[in-house]
């Protein structure tokens, strides 16, 4: 399947210079909640949350297995019980300011160099 016949959302973000629009594919999504079972109810509320944390991340990491492309938008905001946060990895489309969501997940802080920081107190 290519890009044009995919089905996908498109969410506009400001945090970095480097990715104004993510695409979220459908296909994207199915991968989600196949393999994270926090995911596989895909409720409304958890697409909510990705948009979310694309939207108003709390802090954006470099990638630490693929740092030239790929970028983490994490967020203190969508917390699972256990106390880890959304992230949601992006891969940054080559020669644009877009990039299209790898996965979603539910982990500790991310490891990468910080390239965005909100800049709460509380942070």
């Amino acid at each position: 399947m290519n890009d044009k016949d995919a089905e996908f959302r498109v969410v506009k973000t400001t945090a970095i210079e480097r990715v104004a629009t993510v695409r979220l594919y459908s296909e994207t999504w199915n991968h989600i909640a196949e393999e994270h079972p926090e995911f596989a109810t895909r409720l409304p509320a958890l697409e909510h949350a990705i948009v979310d944390t694309l939207t108003n991340p709390t802090v954006i990491c470099a990638s630490t297995t693929l740092p030239e492309s790929t970028v983490v938008f994490a967020s203190s905001n969508n917390v699972k019980g256990s106390g880890h946060i959304l992230q949601v990895p992006v891969r940054i489309i080559a020669g644009t300011a877009s990039g299209r969501v790898a996965t979603a997940l539910f982990a500790p802080h991310p490891k990468g160099a910080v390239i965005y920081s909100r800049g709460d107190e509380n942070e």
